[in-house]
């Protein structure tokens, strides 16, 4: 690991909704970070950090004085701070193709999840001219250092495995998400996808979603899984590469399994895809078995595309910012009036691409948002 003084994407605790009105504390930080190859700061977002520190914090939004005491202390106390993903040693020899083992897992007996090795490289990100929306655009060459991502998103069971740790304890409702909280009471056809008896605040799996994505979370909550696993929330870079890019034949598709939209190889709106799935589906349902095609992308990651769209690190506010030699980009300030961004669509989305970017107005639950995890890779040998 190298030592870089920079900015990173605030705790996810820092985003807390407060009071009826749900306002939104986004709190920046700037500290000393213990980057891991591959999660490096750009040279950019380091000097946008000093330049907001010896303004004083100017164009930052702070903490409205209606912050909740008691939840900023349960944050303040919490187990799940962002202490950064452990880098896990990457394999050795020539990739010569998907490399995705459960033996990845930095803590198995957390997250026993297979993860997929990324190999190092360099990709065009963001969609072509003519193409796409303007807020992703101009596509812009990358070099991405190796990492490791979770193989399928986070199952519900797995969730709830750990809203039931002391780590999951430490969170309050609203950083879960609203229905969890013992104030509110449900809406909708659709309940929120665990059973939770809210005094006990214990949370149970339904008895036919276990192995469905967990989904209608919070940003928060998503970060703090992913850190008590061992891991960090993926950039969304980071998303980018291993959904599109091809490290053996070295190009860029533009669906995470080629370049042509197939319908059943991703569960999304029903007359696009006949996916036969009318939400969520169990997560790898597309391998290319069970009467279904192979929804992998090059580096074996599965449902890429559809089911739910994921949580990652970054916003939108427009065009890509410039990021001059844009090596492993990160979006190093809260996202304050700008939009967070989601990747991969989800199970009512239409055909999209893999440059495709969806954002919402806040960092707090919404229906069909759910994720993965991703961790750096302690030695890069593969190219």
């Amino acid at each position: 690991a190298v030592v870089a003084s920079g900015c990173v994407p605030p705790r996810a605790s820092d985003y807390l909704p407060t009071g009826d009105d749900m306002v939104v504390a986004a709190v920046g930080r700037c500290i000393e970070l213990i980057v891991a190859v591959g999660l490096g700061a750009s040279a950019s977002s380091m000097a946008a950090c000093s330049r907001d520190a010896r303004d004083g914090g100017a164009g930052r939004p702070t903490a409205p004085a209606a912050m909740d005491a008691a939840v900023s202390a349960r944050r303040d106390a919490a187990a799940v701070v962002d202490a950064g993903p452990t880098p896990i040693a990457a394999p050795g020899g020539p990739y010569r193709g998907p490399d995705c083992a459960a033996s990845y897992a930095p803590r198995p007996d957390r997250d026993p999840g297979a993860m997929c090795f990324v190999p190092a490289g360099t990709f065009t990100m963001g969609a072509p001219e003519g193409e796409g929306r303007p807020v992703e655009r101009p596509q812009r060459r990358v070099t991405m250092s190796a990492f490791f991502i979770d193989q399928t998103e986070v199952t519900q069971a797995r969730f709830a495995a750990f809203l039931n740790s002391p780590d999951g304890a430490a969170l309050d409702c609203r950083e879960i998400a609203l229905e969890t909280c013992p104030t509110v009471q449900s809406t909708g056809a659709h309940p929120w996808p665990l059973e939770v008896d809210k005094k006990k605040r214990v949370f149970g799996v339904r008895a036919d979603t276990g192995q469905h994505p967990i989904h209608d979370i919070a940003l928060a909550a998503a970060k703090a899984y992913c850190a008590w696993a061992g891991k960090g929330l993926p950039s969304e870079a980071q998303w980018e590469y291993a959904a599109r890019h091809d490290p053996v034949r070295g190009v860029d598709r533009r669906y995470p399994w080629g370049d042509r939209f197939e319908k059943g190889r991703e569960n999304c709106v029903e007359e696009d895809c006949e996916d036969g799935f009318p939400r969520t589906a169990p997560v790898g349902s597309f391998t290319g078995v069970g009467g279904r095609k192979d929804g992998a992308s090059a580096i074996g990651a599965l449902d890429m595309a559809g089911n739910v769209s994921e949580w990652v690190i970054g916003c939108a506010g427009g065009a890509y910012d410039a990021c001059g030699a844009c090596v492993d980009p990160i979006d190093s300030a809260p996202c304050g009036e700008r939009r967070w961004v989601f990747r991969g669509g989800g199970f009512a989305a239409i055909q999209f691409e893999s440059w495709t970017r969806v954002d919402g107005d806040a960092p707090l639950e919404s229906s069909a948002k759910g994720f993965r995890c991703a961790a750096a890779a302690s030695v890069a040998l593969r190219e």
